[in-house]
């Protein structure tokens, strides 16, 4: 029985071992203002990670904007980010860059005391053909999808945000092989509550989500898809609508206990002086 016993304890200490260094692997900082982001941005960089995700949004007490940011250490292509930029500043970083050879894998559009800035990330990697639209009406959105989904493109990253008091998109699609997928725009908390149960017991699982309010009423957008490519499986854990401490005590349990690694940190102003985070977890296997 003792070496069985230690058996067990050394497969127990291997798998804690495993889920600290995967959790060390990535990290992931929220609440900063931008000053403060760009210091950790730097330092991680520094050391050898790249950024994975990041969402911006609005401390509406102070009026300035924070930052929610997920770093990786990993190989990686050339890439890179950008945040706090206006619509026209954006539209000329889509130019240089596109003209560089990268294309873009997320573009976060947020507002910040009634104007609109933009996060977003580039790499230089390869890629079939992608397509990006910005500042998109939900109709705008939709017919975009109905025009680039039949052609073999894939929604990656989508992101919801007011501008004067109507919900605007802004979207990157790339063309490659993909699971079964499709997404959700402009749901309330009780849509998406009766409709996450069921889409997971079909064996759904939420890809990406987008949480943004529009004239003091909350809502999400949320990319699904179904089953796995070789090599891309994962567990996977959501949880959305948490006051900074809620998520706090979530990230703790999910990354700090687990080992699971977090894909989203979507920070967005709640009005009354609030913020709330929608985020997204992923153990591969």
């Amino acid at each position: 029985m003792q070496p069985f016993r230690a058996a067990i304890v050394a497969v127990l200490t291997l798998l804690f071992a495993l889920q600290v260094y995967a959790a060390n692997d990535v990290q992931a900082r929220w609440g900063l203002t931008s000053s403060q982001y760009q210091s950790e941005f730097d330092k991680f960089v520094k050391n050898g990670y790249r950024l994975n995700y990041v969402s911006g949004y609005a401390n509406e007490t102070s009026k300035q904007a924070l930052y929610a940011g997920i770093w990786e250490k990993r190989a990686s292509s050339a890439w890179q980010a950008r945040h706090g930029v206006t619509l026209s500043q954006y539209l000329t970083i889509f130019e240089q860059l596109r003209s560089q050879g990268y294309h873009p894998t997320l573009l976060h559009g947020y507002p910040v005391n009634g104007e609109t800035r933009f996060a977003t990330i580039w790499e230089k990697s390869p890629v079939d053909a992608w397509e990006q639209r910005v500042d998109m009406s939900a109709a705008g959105l939709q017919g975009h999808l109905d025009r680039l989904t039949p052609r073999g493109y894939r929604l990656t990253h989508l992101s919801g945000y007011d501008v004067n008091g109507e919900a605007r998109y802004a979207a990157t699609w790339e063309k490659r092989e993909s699971v079964e997928w499709f997404v959700r725009v402009g749901q309330t908390a009780i849509e998406r509550g009766n409709e996450a149960g069921h889409l997971s017991a079909l064996g759904y699982k939420v890809a990406h989500v987008s949480g943004y309010y529009v004239n003091a009423e909350e809502y999400f957008s949320v990319i699904w898809e179904k089953g796995t490519i070789k090599g891309q499986g994962a567990y996977w854990l959501d949880a959305h609508r948490l006051f900074p401490d809620a998520f706090e005590e979530k990230y703790d349990l999910y990354n700090g206990l687990y080992g699971w690694a977090p894909k989203v940190i979507n920070g967005y102003s709640a009005g009354e002086c609030a913020i709330k985070y929608s985020a997204l977890w992923e153990k591969q296997f």
